[in-house]
């Protein structure tokens, strides 16, 4: 699906490119970026076409940071398809560029290049033009202090050196990578580091740093969740494996390497899996699947043109041949390996040393001779101890059988001063061996011991689980409960509110009802007083007028005495003073204690002050009073002004809201 999503956006950008190019608007920069996003998606045919489309329409306007990134990318294509000598010869005319008054961006473009440069002459067996390459990239990144860049300048110098057996150099060149790739905080760079020291110890025969590397350089990889570094160290994890003749624990990492190598598609790598497994099988002496590994091996390396993988591939199947007496076949294969590793010095002695082991068992004594001294080694090169007494024991057996006893003799001591040496490394081995079954051993009782204790702490989580979980039941009911209670409360605290408020509102309705009732008796109270006084005022006027008649008439003798009764009956009927009180008593039972308050708002309030604010109480109009008291209606009003003073109100007060509100 990556791989389809992959093409997919390659054949978008590709499209996208030579629309861009076909526009005499577009400039050179956007063109090169395109192919650079093309390698990022892998789709290297794409990039290839978009290369030759610009080499062919190259010309002098190239400015200089545009040659650098044109013979980068061209680089960096022949590199991922695994053509290293058209890779060396992309990046070569960057080797003439000054560096001086570059950008940089270009510096550390042209560091980069350079640096691949290195990786494919190292690939090729260039080591001694790689170096030298690698220390100009550290150069050119030491500018700008890019960590990143150096870390991986230092990683491939400790290959090399690692290759040549200089442990202590490759050891200082991981140590500078290391610390650069911190610096950096290069999560990747770490791991690649850790794996590569791992692998420099168990060059050095010391398992306990080695397997410290490995787990530190696994862990980083997991941390980052990067499968590549992850399996490249299993990997190198697996070969020492072999080494420690554990080619059981080999195989089985080697399984799985297969399947995420083949599922990703990645050839080289995954033709060096299959040797692996060759070699594990060997150890089992199950010769028939190394044969198929190593048949799949050359199958999938071929296309990759990695030369060491298909060179060690075609020796270990001339060893094959070798053992099983095939020789006209171990020939074949020696020399395929020998025209494939025609510039890796080790492994064309290997193949020269095989083909000497050949002519020793077939009698061909001078043969073998000729091809075993051909094996020597270089100043610039260390063997392995293996290989020299391998070497020695041919030559030894070859002069001995042709009767060169001093020549025999002389290569006896050197084979038997390197089977002394191979024999301590053995015995290295073999401690390094135990060393690593003790530390395997130990590690299983960690383990053992961590999943006891992550087991036990799976049942204390377990437990504290239902714990939590019944308090939660607990906790939920209680809650639910008291909810319920509360709801409850709330329910028959509400109905008790809507039952008071109810009662509450009749009370009130029958407060106004009484408030009314009272109201419209005070009314009618009133209005019978007002009544009642008017009536007594009636009375008392036809009295009056009665009497003012009978006076006319009593100058005249014959009435005299007759009218004399009639007025003294008239004089007695007038009951103002026996009304008033009669009103009075009437009016506190209407208004009782008015007159009493009157009386304390003021000293100066008189009978004829208390008469008129009773008129005013009960509700009679100014009119109305006059008519009683039988006064003017401009006299009332004087009246009441002066009550009012006497009250002290202000002239916005109104006096008689004040008497009826009294």
């Amino acid at each position: 699906m990556v791989s389809i999503y992959k093409y997919l956006i390659g054949t978008f950008l590709c499209f996208a490119f030579f629309s861009i190019y076909g526009q005499a608007s577009s400039s050179i920069d956007q063109k090169l970026s395109e192919v650079d996003s093309l390698l990022d998606l892998d789709s290297t045919r794409l990039a290839k076409v978009a290369l030759d489309q610009i080499n062919d329409h190259r010309s002098s306007t190239f400015n200089i940071d545009q040659l650098i990134f044109f013979h980068k990318l061209s680089g960096d294509y022949y590199l991922m398809i695994n053509n290293y000598e058209s890779s060396e010869q992309a990046y070569a005319p960057l080797l003439n560029i000054s560096s001086n008054d570059l950008s940089k961006e270009s510096t550390i473009r042209l560091a980069r290049a350079i640096n691949d440069m290195g990786i494919s002459q190292m690939k090729i067996g260039r080591h001694e033009e790689a170096k030298q390459n690698h220390f100009r990239s550290i150069i050119l990144y030491d500018r700008y202090n890019d960590h990143q860049g150096a870390a991986f300048n230092y990683n491939n110098l400790a290959l090399l050196y690692q290759e040549a057996k200089n442990i202590d150099s490759a050891l200082i060149s991981y140590e500078l990578s290391l610390q650069h790739a911190q610096i950096a905080n290069d999560t990747l760079g770490i791991a690649y580091n850790h794996r590569n020291l791992a692998s420099l110890y168990a060059d050095n025969q010391e398992p306990i740093k080695a397997f410290e590397h490995f787990q530190e350089a696994m862990r980083v990889a997991v941390m980052a969740n990067n499968e590549s570094i992850l399996n490249s160290t299993k990997l190198n994890l697996a070969r020492y494996y072999n080494r420690l003749h554990d080619y059981e624990g080999a195989l089985n990492l080697f399984h799985h390497l297969k399947m995420f190598y083949n599922r990703d598609d990645w050839p080289a790598t995954l033709g060096m899996v299959y040797i692996g497994m060759a070699e594990s099988f060997m150890g089992l002496h199950q010769q028939d699947s190394a044969l198929h590994y190593l048949n799949q091996s050359i199958e999938v390396l071929t296309p990759t043109n990695y030369k060491k993988g298909l060179s060690q591939a075609h020796n270990m199947i001339g060893m094959y041949y070798l053992d099983t007496k095939e020789y006209d076949l171990a020939l074949t294969y020696f020399d395929k390996a020998l025209q494939i590793a025609t510039t890796l010095k080790g492994t064309q002695w290997i193949n020269l040393r095989g083909k000497a082991q050949v002519y020793l068992e077939l009698g061909e004594y001078q043969k073998a001779i000729d091809y075993a001294s051909e094996s020597m080694d270089s100043p610039l090169f260390s063997e392995s101890v293996n290989n020299l007494a391998t070497r020695y024991e041919i030559l030894y057996k070859g002069y001995k059988a042709l009767n060169n006893k001093d020549l025999a003799l002389h290569y006896l001591e050197l084979m038997n001063e390197q089977k002394a040496k191979l024999f301590s490394e053995d015995k290295a081995l073999d401690i390094a061996r135990l060393e690593y079954r003790n530390e395997l051993t130990l590690e299983e009782l960690r383990r053992a011991e961590l999943e006891k204790e992550l087991k036990y702490e799976r049942m204390e989580d377990k437990r504290n689980q239902q714990i939590i979980q019944l308090i939660l039941i607990i906790a939920v009911i209680i809650v639910s409960t008291i909810s319920l209670l509360i709801n409850h409360s709330k329910n028959l605290k509400s109905k008790a509110n809507r039952l008071l408020k109810e009662r509450n509102e009749a009370l009130h309705a029958l407060r106004n009802k009484e408030k009314q009732i009272s109201e419209q008796t005070i009314a009618t109270k009133d209005r019978a007083l007002a009544a009642a006084t008017m009536s007594q005022h009636e009375k008392n006027n036809i009295l009056s007028i009665l009497n003012d008649k009978i006076a006319n008439l009593s100058s005249e003798d014959d009435l005299k005495s007759t009218v004399k009764e009639l007025r003294k009956t008239i004089g007695d009927s007038y009951s103002l003073d026996k009304s008033w009180d009669s009103f009075v008593h009437r009016f506190e039972d209407v208004h009782p204690g008015f007159f009493e308050s009157l009386k304390k708002k003021s000293t100066a309030i008189t009978i004829n002050d208390l008469k008129l604010s009773a008129y005013i109480k009960i509700g009679m109009s100014n009119k109305e009073i006059a008519n009683v008291t039988h006064l003017t209606l401009g006299s009332v009003k004087s009246k009441i002004n002066r009550l009012k003073k006497k009250l002290e109100l202000s002239s916005e007060e109104n006096i008689r809201e004040y008497l009826l509100q009294l």
